[in-house]
């Protein structure tokens, strides 16, 4: 898994070509911390490109880019355009179905 940071977004666009696999999350976060463990294990079936983005820092200008309000959040970027989104669900954060339709939504 491919760790990216705000360099490789330009506003709401990721910076690399192809399909890409990309979670949001930060390490204050519980319910960062445990869907982070099971889109690991997720990762050999997403296939391609998977990467996680870390939120920690309140600061972090991605926040406001992407209109994070609720962390995890999974996106799907084809060729730097977003075409799916996932936003968390507060005091629940990401679940096993969420996983299962980007599974889906990755293919």
């Amino acid at each position: 898994m491919q760790n990216l940071a705000p360099a490789d977004f330009s506003g709401e666009k990721l910076l690399r070509e192809g399909k890409w696999v990309v979670a949001f999350g930060a390490d204050w976060c519980p319910y960062c911390r445990d869907f982070r463990k099971r889109y690991e294990l997720r990762e050999p079936a997403l296939g391609g490109n998977v990467a996680w983005v870390d939120v920690s820092d309140t600061d972090n200008p991605l926040w406001n880019s992407f209109h994070l309000d609720i962390i995890p959040t999974m996106m799907v970027f084809q060729d730097g355009d977003q075409s799916w989104r996932r936003d968390g669900k507060s005091m629940k954060g990401l679940t096993n179905q969420d996983l299962d339709d980007l599974l889906a939504a990755s293919k």
